[in-house]
């Protein structure tokens, strides 16, 4: 090794060469990853006289799902007969609306999206509220960003809430006057 380093750029068909290496040489090669990908290991690769050294790396993207998981914004679990099942979530790309998920056994798993290049790309809106709860107008950003993540797959966890729809009683006490044999209020 001569302690030499050289950057080479792949052309269109993604390949380069390089002549006139010394046989018997051992180098380190580097590919450095484009954004968004993961960085392959460097490889190491003795030349042989006369013959061509063939080395590849895999351009693995990073990736993200959400997992989103549904609370009771007070109690954290449903209250009384409301259910935090049904409730539909919409996922947007810039504004965009690309799937619509359903809330069952308390969440949902996205499928597997390409990392952005920054934050908020993607945002999960609630659409329709599960029954018994009011409708959770929260826009909520996702980190999808490649910067955020250095392996290909990667987990987003979001919680959601929703508040309970409460109802209401009034009680009247009344009583029944012994003389007049009336119901009055009683006070």
């Amino acid at each position: 090794s001569t302690g030499e380093t050289t950057t080479k750029t792949t052309g269109s068909d993604g390949t380069i060469s390089i002549t006139g290496l010394t046989a018997g040489t051992t180098y380190t090669v580097t590919e450095k990853a484009y954004s968004g990908y993961i960085q392959p290991a460097a490889q190491t690769v003795t030349i042989q006289a006369g013959k061509t050294t063939e080395i590849s790396f895999n351009n693995v993207p990073k990736q993200w799902k959400a997992a989103v998981t549904k609370v009771d914004a007070e109690t954290g679990t449903a209250q009384g007969n409301a259910s935090l099942d049904g409730a539909q979530y919409t996922l947007y790309k810039s504004g965009k609306a690309v799937r619509v998920y359903t809330v069952k056994n308390g969440g949902f798993t996205t499928e597997y999206f390409p990392c952005t290049e920054s934050d908020g790309v993607f945002t999960l809106k609630e659409t329709k509220a599960p029954t018994g709860y009011k409708l959770d107008t929260t826009v909520y950003k996702l980190s999808t960003s490649y910067t955020h993540y250095s392996t290909a797959d990667n987990t987003v966890k979001v919680t959601v809430s929703d508040q309970a729809i409460k109802g209401k009683i009034t009680v009247e006490k009344w009583a029944v006057n012994t003389v007049s044999g009336e119901k009055q209020p009683e006070k």
